[in-house]
């Protein structure tokens, strides 16, 4: 009992100290607190890393003849507000997509939740679940983090940091150019599979979806081959792991 006493005790002082610091104990470094500072701090600077992709995004597919704008179809509105829904903890990110005029099937994830879709690729998605499908893979990516991780495997990141220190008016659009290029490259290393996978188990692994899925994968494959014959996007081995999912 005296033990479990000096047990409760010994909590009551830990959290007091934590939610109630003292001026002795205010000076030093709270593990919990700075953990979630930095998380703030890193999703803030993340936001703001997406906001110079998108911009430049933007105004180098204007000046190329490629409209852009954001999605009002409202399948495509319901369809993100329910994969919203579905995720397990509140969205840190305010996602959008975006919808680029351009035939070649594409989609771009961005740090911060933007996601571009090409209106080559919903043309080949004839389906509500394919659609969903596509939205809920790109969810997961950003959800995961997989643009920043990307981004700091290629050493974008502390590039995209230093343009973030300028002030607007002072940034060179060349740099933001160039990071948005390698941007774009860098994002082939994502993990594909587990984007697929993670989308897929939002939906508690309805066959219906996966069969979508597969089926948008292998017009992918028909759709890319032509351009990108090294496939890249490694379709096939998606393709297989979808189909595991749905022997199970």
């Amino acid at each position: 009992m005296k033990f479990q006493k000096n047990c409760c005790i010994a909590g009551t002082l830990f959290l007091l100290i934590l939610l109630f610091p003292s001026q002795g104990t205010a000076q030093m470094k709270n593990p919990i607190s700075t953990f979630f500072s930095n998380l703030l701090d890193e999703t803030q600077a993340e936001v703001a890393v997406g906001e110079i992709l998108e911009d430049t995004f933007r105004k180098e597919s204007a000046l190329h003849g490629n409209e852009n704008s954001i999605a009002t179809d409202a399948e495509i509105i319901q369809g993100l507000s329910d994969i919203l829904a579905l995720l397990p903890a509140k969205p840190q990110y305010n996602f959008r997509v975006m919808i680029l005029k351009n035939p070649i099937p594409g989609e771009i994830p961005f740090p911060g939740g933007l996601i571009v879709l090409t209106s080559g690729l919903l043309e080949l998605a004839s389906s509500k679940e394919e659609k969903n499908f596509i939205l809920a893979r790109n969810v997961m990516h950003i959800s995961l983090r997989h643009p920043l991780t990307a981004m700091k495997r290629e050493s974008l990141y502390a590039r995209a940091l230093k343009i973030l220190k300028k002030p607007i008016a002072k940034r060179d659009q060349n740099d933001a150019l160039t990071l948005l290029q390698d941007y774009i490259k860098a994002i082939s290393i994502m993990d594909q599979q587990r984007a697929d996978r993670e989308a897929i188990q939002l939906f508690q692994n309805n066959p219906q979806i996966v069969e979508a899925a597969i089926k948008l994968l292998e017009k992918c494959t028909k759709a890319f081959w032509a351009a990108l014959p090294w496939d890249w996007h490694d379709f096939s081995g998606r393709i297989e792991s979808l189909k595991a999912i749905l022997n199970k």
